[in-house]
């Protein structure tokens, strides 16, 4: 199978005093791709922004006196963080955060609209 079927492909384009550049189509599709896929591939690997980090005693003053946010859920991950969720019971709004070892906090997401669909039974056994 034959990409381009025998003959001659050019891409023709004017220039402002009128006159033609022919230029073959392979070359021009050549360029295009040259130019594109840096570029994709650029795009595809940007950095992802990093979340707001401070002292741990820092984020939970700030939650708690600028969004009346208050402790709300603790626990580890499987890597040894400390994970917690803040939330102004009232208003609805919530903040995850999570610390490392080092006493580091960062706020990794944050919200509205919190809901609480059924009350946790108490401790960790049950």
């Amino acid at each position: 199978m034959t990409l381009f079927p025998a003959g001659d492909y050019y891409c023709t384009s004017t220039r402002a005093g009128g006159s033609h550049d022919t230029i073959p189509f392979f070359l021009t599709a050549a360029f295009i791709a040259a130019i594109s896929l840096p570029m994709a591939a650029l795009a595809h690997h940007a950095p992802r922004p990093r979340p707001p980090c401070s002292p741990r005693a820092f984020v939970v003053d700030t939650l708690e006196t600028n969004h009346g946010e208050t402790q709300l859920f603790i626990g580890t991950t499987t890597n040894n963080k400390l994970f917690e969720v803040f939330a102004n019971t009232k208003s609805g709004t919530f903040t995850v955060v999570v610390t490392d070892q080092d006493g580091l906090s960062c706020a990794i997401s944050a919200g509205d609209n919190l809901r609480y669909i059924k009350a946790l039974p108490e401790g960790p056994e049950a």
